[in-house]
C-alpha cells in the first residue's frame, strides 16, 4: 500500500508540496493521502483536493484522507461533507488536523456529521502514546458512530510501548 499527502508532511502542517506522481501499486491497492496546504485550507487548496480526490478514484484507490478545520480552529464541516461525497464510494479517513482542532470531542462530533468512516488522531498530542488517555476517552464519545485510529509517531523503538497500553 502507497500513501501519498498532497501537501502536509506533519501535523503542525509544514507545507512540503508534493507533486501528482503515480500512487498506485502494481495491484491497484493504495490509499491516497490529500490535504490543504495548511490546516485552514483556502480555495485553490480545496479545488486541489477535489482534483485529487477524482484522480484517487479514477486511479482505483482504496481510500482517501484529508481535513480541513476553518479558522477558528473547528472542522469546516461544509467542505469535508462535500470531500466525502465526491470521493464514495472510496473510504474516507480524517486525518490528524482533527488534533489541532479547538475541541477534539466537539470536533469527533463535527467529523461524525460529515460522514466519514474514520479518524486518525493522537489524541491531540505530536506523539499518540502522549495522548493514549485522550484518544480512549474519544473512542467511548464515539458510542461507535465511527472508527477512531490512534496514530502518530508510531515506530518500531515505541510500538511496544502502544500494544502494551491497549491491553490495559
Amino acid at each position: 500500500m502507497i500513501i501519498r499527502h498532497r501537501t502536509i508532511q506533519d501535523w503542525w502542517g509544514t507545507d512540503q508540496s508534493a507533486d501528482n506522481s503515480a500512487i498506485c501499486a502494481a495491484n491497484g491497492a493504495c490509499a491516497y493521502g490529500v490535504a490543504a496546504s495548511n490546516t485552514f485550507g483556502t480555495a485553490q487548496d480545496f479545488d486541489a483536493m477535489c482534483r485529487d480526490i477524482k484522480f484517487a478514484r479514477s486511479e482505483g484507490a482504496d481510500g482517501v484522507v484529508f481535513g480541513i478545520l476553518n479558522t477558528d480552529g473547528h472542522v469546516d464541516i461544509e467542505r469535508t461533507r462535500q470531500l466525502v461525497e465526491l470521493a464514495r464510494p472510496l473510504s474516507v479517513t480524517f486525518h490528524r488536523a482533527f488534533d489541532m482542532s479547538a475541541d477534539l470531542f466537539h470536533s469527533l462530533e463535527d467529523v461524525c456529521a460529515t460522514g466519514a468512516e474514520r479518524v486518525l488522531t493522537s489524541g491531540g498530542e505530536q506523539e499518540c502514546l502522549n495522548g493514549i488517555d485522550t484518544v480512549a476517552r474519544l473512542v467511548k464519545a464515539s458510542r461507535g458512530r465511527i472508527k477512531m485510529k490512534a496514530g502518530g509517531r508510531i515506530g518500531i523503538n515505541n510500538a511496544h510501548d502502544h500494544r502494551a497500553h491497549r491491553r490495559h
